[in-house]
């Protein structure tokens, strides 16, 4: 994976994770859970989940930061649409950062942000950002 120093992605890395916006909605699969016996549980991603969980990463959207220390804020932003209608890009930037960290200790989390339709809001938001840069 290219990118994952924090540095800035350009309008066009942008715009292309927003993209997911369209296909991460809250009526699309996301994958299903493996539950035979004898085998710890595990999540298996669609091939758009792990398609978006590679852009993310190969565009250069996610952040170096401690996302746990952040998770408080986090729900708060995501609890108001409003809030995040008006997010800057960092704020986004995190809310991503912060699923899909998250989701490597605790799969089904980006399942679940998904699932509820803060996905998507966010990526819309990305996109707004994107067209204003």
């Amino acid at each position: 994976m290219k990118r994952t120093n924090g540095s800035s992605p350009t309008k066009r890395d942008l715009l292309a994770v927003a993209s997911f916006a369209e296909v991460l909605v809250p009526s699309s699969p996301t994958g299903r859970w493996h539950t035979e016996p004898d085998v710890t549980p595990y999540f298996e991603p669609t091939r758009g989940l792990a398609a978006f969980v590679y852009a993310v990463y190969e565009r250069g959207v996610m952040l170096p930061f401690e996302w746990p220390a952040w998770q408080d804020e986090a729900d708060r932003v995501e609890s108001d649409d409003d809030l995040v209608a008006k997010a800057d890009l960092e704020t986004i930037r995190r809310l991503i950062t912060r699923t899909v960290r998250q989701d490597r200790v605790c799969e089904g989390a980006l399942a679940a942000w998904i699932a509820d339709g803060r996905a998507s809001r966010a990526l819309r938001r990305l996109g707004q950002l994107a067209c204003e840069a």
